[in-house]
């Protein structure tokens, strides 16, 4: 099966959604799965082949978040 999991936050990032859609991500991998994963490009970001990095977008009400 193949899945896309978008997100706002992934590691390097430590936090506890970062760390979890990380470990959701290797499970699907374990079981077979291909997982691409969709997130914000963050400075210094090289993609991995897995990942498709995008550019965050200004939320209104929340000008801190990208």
């Amino acid at each position: 099966m193949r899945y896309a999991i978008v997100t706002e936050t992934y590691p390097p990032e430590v936090n506890g959604v970062a760390l979890t859609v990380q470990g959701l991500e290797r499970g699907l991998r374990a079981r077979g799965n291909e997982v691409e994963v969709v997130r914000p490009r963050q400075r210094q970001d090289v993609a991995q082949p897995h990942e498709l990095l995008v550019r965050g977008v200004a939320l209104p009400r929340y000008p801190g978040l990208r």
